[in-house]
């Protein structure tokens, strides 16, 4: 009997079994487009419920994939680094919140509150050791997203319709939000807002986390349109043949994703964020850079895509009006006050700079840092690495920016590994770009809606870097599926 042969067969068979049953994958799905629809999810009761959701999700794919019922896919090298990095920073996040630390590694503050309520405390590293314990479990839960969502878009069609669908749904919340702001009602849902009244949250409550949102739609929606194009229409064909194919078929057959990409882009816009619109076109300028790159593309069909974008981004900032241009007009206050909330945060990073204050610990290390010229009330630093820096210290905070970029870097690598589906890999890259230059200036990876929503895309991107036979056949792919028995 042929072993491999058989081995092959059992793979195959998995696969198809697999395939015809992706409910976890499609629970995934479902959460993760549900997870703005209560305030980003922010909340502690909705995010408590994210996360029990997510976890029963883990917990079912591990107890089918230990029982042979579903395959395992062996992550590629790159992975390995990346969960190396982010393990490591999670085992400090608790390690700061334990008892079991040397005295002086232990809080300056816990000794004082020892001294006040004259009751022997033996303290820790964090200030606030819950806190930090609920921060680690919000991080590993982001990774459980990107785990599964890695385990089942290797399948080339999931891939593509996990990728629709983040699309699809986010542009749902953005039609929202663009319908609140036409209609003058000040709510979110059915609740008053409290603040932004002029810009558009959709359900969120900042607007620079719904234009985080909606720039992350777009770049899906962005891909998936680059893709229908460009299978229709060959880059050796004329500029009459390919405007005929955009009139006569691209755009009837692509309507609706057409209509998305205006909602993503207009809601974005309107949500006044510069910082994330910002962002987003840089993002979006990376995604076009990379799929002409790989495609061969010439510099006149990339240029052509990137000024028809522009002329449509354009057109939506005139629509976007007085608002935004007065939002633009205050860049200055507003970074003359977020330069002084760094400038203290940077303070207080120099006096902990190694062990840092604890996950979730900001809030607390910055009131007592505040001057009379920034506004209390002050929760984020506006820079999650000065944020994580001054709670992790910037040791652990540099591994956790390293496993991002390693995922980063692993995707940009399978752009050119690959021979086809390159533009979910190119998301991918993307999305770091998206978020990375984001977190410079805001927060929205720490509302939960944002992060799952990444996780899930990154998870997607990471799945398509494993290389799929050429036509030649000569590129082998890396999938690996675990052995099973089920006998």
């Amino acid at each position: 009997m042929n072993n491999s042969g058989s081995g092959a067969k059992t793979a195959r068979e998995k696969s198809a079994a697999h395939a015809q049953r992706p409910l976890i994958f499609l629970a995934l799905i479902a959460l993760t487009l549900l997870a703005p629809l209560p305030f980003g999810a922010y909340p502690e009761w909705a995010w408590a419920a994210l996360s029990s959701a997510y976890g029963a999700l883990l917990l079912c794919w591990g107890v089918l994939a230990l029982t042979g019922r579903i395959p395992y896919f062996t992550p590629p090298a790159f992975l390995w680094w990346s969960a190396a990095a982010l393990g490591l920073t999670l085992l400090w996040g608790l390690l700061q919140t334990t008892e079991f630390m040397p005295g002086s590694w232990v809080h300056p503050l816990w000794r004082d509150a020892a001294e006040a309520l004259g009751t022997p405390l033996r303290g820790a590293i964090s200030l606030d050791p819950a806190a930090g314990r609920n921060s680690v479990l919000r991080m590993a839960t982001y990774a459980g997203v990107f785990w599964l969502a890695f385990q089942y878009a290797v399948d080339d069609r999931r891939a593509g319709y996990a990728l629709r669908a983040v699309a699809a749904g986010s542009a749902c919340y953005a039609l929202y939000g663009v319908g609140v702001i036409f209609s003058g009602a000040e709510t979110i849902l059915w609740f008053e807002k409290t603040d932004f009244a002029d810009a558009a949250t959709g359900t969120f409550v900042n607007p620079n986390s719904f234009g985080a949102y909606c720039g992350i739609g777009l770049l899906c929606a962005t891909a998936a349109l680059w893709r229908q194009f460009s299978s229709g229409a060959a880059e050796w064909i004329g500029f009459r043949e390919r405007l005929r194919f955009a009139l006569v078929k691209f755009l009837p057959q692509n309507a609706p994703m057409l209509a998305g990409w205006l909602s993503l882009a207009a809601a974005l816009l309107l949500s006044l964020s510069r910082g994330a619109s910002a962002a987003t076109a840089l993002a979006l300028l990376v995604l076009f850079a990379l799929l002409a790159a790989r495609r061969g593309m010439s510099l006149r069909g990339a240029l052509l895509r990137i000024i028809g974008a522009a002329l449509v981004g354009g057109a939506l900032v005139a629509v976007a009006g007085q608002s935004l241009e007065r939002r633009l007009w205050e860049i200055g206050p507003d970074f003359a006050q977020r330069s002084e909330i760094w400038s203290q945060t940077l303070e207080a990073i120099g006096e902990k700079s190694l062990l840092g204050t604890g996950l979730g610990t900001f809030e607390a290390v910055y009131r007592s840092q505040r001057t009379a010229n920034i506004r209390p009330g002050v929760i984020m630093a506006h820079n999650d690495y000065l944020e994580l820096a001054l709670e992790l210290g910037i040791p652990a905070a540099s591994l956790l920016v390293i496993s991002v970029l390693t995922l980063a870097g692993g995707c940009a690598r399978g752009i050119w590994k690959r021979h086809r589906n390159i533009e979910y890999p190119a998301v991918g890259v993307a999305a770091c770009v998206l978020v990375g230059a984001h977190s410079l200036v805001d927060f929205s990876l720490q509302i939960p809606a944002v992060a799952a929503t990444f996780s899930l895309v990154i998870g997607i991107a990471a799945a398509q870097t494993i290389p799929n036979k050429n036509k030649g056949g000569d590129e082998e792919t890396s999938t690996q599926v675990r052995p099973t028995s089920t006998e």
